[in-house]
């Protein structure tokens, strides 16, 4: 008699590897071909990045001579395309080891409740899994294909990053493994502030806040009220939950309470703001400075919309006692 398969189970070995949850889902066949094709882009990666490394020792041991051997590729554009690949493995491997967890309990009956923080969390590291696995499985997977496609959008960004990156590696050649790492580490910090600013990550960002929040709303439930006068711990994970969500989604907490019209207003409200400061420090009408102070405001509505959250759960919890 084989053992019954854990939805929750299968989500989060996928997490850990790309195949890992299909194959314990059943689908063997699948699950190894996510895990090879992983496993290829991340040698392509390690091997790519081992021989940058080793150009850059040949370049400190033998300064004058040209004995780093010539790519016919971009190592940088190599490097792209294998990260991406990997992630894009890691996504699909999220949500099909999900999709084919919930196909094996409809085939055989499981018992399983939802959790709305494993439909947080899906949606978060696979945008649309978090719907593939309240059962919305076409919109969950029309979710996932526009995220991946918009890894797309993202590569006129990267080609700058990557523009700043090669010249930065041409000039680095010859430097002390030593003292090339923290020009790496400064480099990398500059780029990635210079992308995550951009304005298709932020589109490719809000994308992914849209489904942590409408996977809230298909798992919302009214507040309970506890039953009795010691039960107030355990609105405590509640609490805390809404908290986290309001710094991850302003207005899912919102969502989750069955109260959409508020979760909608302190959704659209942050993301306008990370919109707009998007699209002003692009048309060079906002400098950094002002940008990040519109980020603090961000952060200080998202502490709201979780605070929010907690009082009208207090105030339900009030209301039952009192009626």
């Amino acid at each position: 008699m084989s053992r019954p398969i854990r939805i929750h189970r299968a989500g989060v070995l996928a997490m850990l590897y790309p195949g890992w949850g299909d194959w314990y889902a059943g689908r063997r066949g699948r699950g190894a071909l996510l895990a090879v094709g992983c496993l290829v882009c991340l040698g392509w990666m390690v091997w790519v990045a081992a021989r940058l490394f080793l150009d850059q020792v040949l370049g400190v041991l033998l300064p004058e001579s040209s004995a780093a051997m010539p790519w016919m590729v971009s190592p940088l554009l190599q490097l792209a395309v294998s990260g991406l690949g990997l992630v894009w493995l890691w996504h699909l491997g999220i949500v099909t080891a999900i999709l084919a967890a919930r196909e094996r309990c409809r085939d055989a009956p499981c018992p399983w409740e939802p959790l709305p923080w494993f439909a947080v969390l899906a949606s978060w590291c696979a945008p649309g899994a978090g719907q593939v696995y309240a059962g919305r499985t076409r919109f969950g997977l029309g979710l996932l294909a526009g995220y991946l496609l918009g890894y797309l959008t993202l590569f006129p960004a990267l080609q700058q990053v990557m523009t700043s990156a090669a010249e930065a590696m041409d000039a680095w050649r010859g430097t002390p493994p030593q003292a090339l790492v923290s020009q790496v580490h400064t480099l990398a910090m500059a780029l990635r502030l210079e992308a995550s600013f951009s304005l298709p990550w932020k589109l490719h960002e809000l994308l992914r806040a849209f489904a942590i929040a409408d996977a809230c709303a298909a798992l919302a439930s009214r507040p309970r009220s506890p039953s009795g006068p010691g039960n107030w711990s355990t609105f405590l994970a509640p609490m805390f939950g809404h908290l986290a969500l309001g710094w991850i989604c302003p207005g899912a907490g919102q969502f989750l309470q069955a109260r959409p019209q508020t979760g909608w207003c302190f959704f659209g409200m942050f993301w306008g703001l990370q919109l707009s400061g998007a699209i002003l420090l692009t048309a060079g009408a906002m400098t950094l400075e002002r940008l990040f102070l519109l980020q603090d405001v961000g952060t200080v509505l998202g502490v709201a919309a979780g605070v929010e959250a907690c009082w009208r759960m207090v105030m339900a919890a009030r209301s039952a006692r009192n009626p």
